[in-house]
């Protein structure tokens, strides 16, 4: 017998890819980074993973993603061989949008009143009313209710809400809310 051992020739990287360049996420979202290196046959496939800004969103050895808090992060995708090559995504996780809004009790027949619920990584809100085809910011506020006042008694008005994150410079806005309809 004879004992026959063959070495394959080592195929090296030669780049990273990244499916997703961009992901909007909300505070305890997780997604899952999905990065390959090429070419196929390479022999190391292994890639690591590494965050700007662990305090906005975390990555695991894997590629999952866990977000922290609201912000911006870049996470880099690096092959685990002796070159490095590396790919880009950035990370955007944005407040978790105002829901559950209600018309409460109105005091006078010329003012509405509603609130909602708080939302994640929301610093503040702004209050949108629809009128001339539009809606129109009317307020900025911290409180999860809002009053608005000098309405005409049995006509419909529509508000939206929307979830603000300010941190310095950073201003980062959810979606609107779904709308509400109310009458005063």
């Amino acid at each position: 017998t004879v004992k026959v051992t063959v070495k394959l020739p080592k195929v090296p990287v030669s780049g990273v890819i990244v499916e997703t360049k961009e992901y909007t996420l909300k505070p305890d979202d997780t997604a899952k980074i999905t990065a390959t290196v090429t070419p196929d046959n390479a022999t190391n496939k292994e890639l690591t993973y590494e965050s700007s800004d662990e305090s906005v969103v975390t990555v695991s050895s894997k590629g999952k993603l866990t977000a922290k808090s609201c912000g911006y992060a870049v996470i880099t995708c690096k092959s685990d061989d002796k070159k490095g090559y590396s790919e880009v995504c950035e990370i955007t996780v944005k407040p978790a949008k105002a829901d559950n809004l209600k018309q409460t009790d109105k005091k006078k027949d010329s003012e509405v009143s509603f609130k909602w619920s708080k939302a994640k990584g929301a610093t503040y809100y702004e209050i949108y009313k629809y009128s001339s085809g539009e809606y129109t910011l009317v307020k900025k506020t911290k409180q999860t209710t809002y009053t608005e006042t000098g309405l005409k008694k049995n006509k419909n008005y529509y508000f939206k809400v929307v979830s603000v994150y300010k941190k310095g410079d950073t201003i980062i806005r959810s979606g609107y809310s779904d709308k509400l309809k109310t009458i005063a």
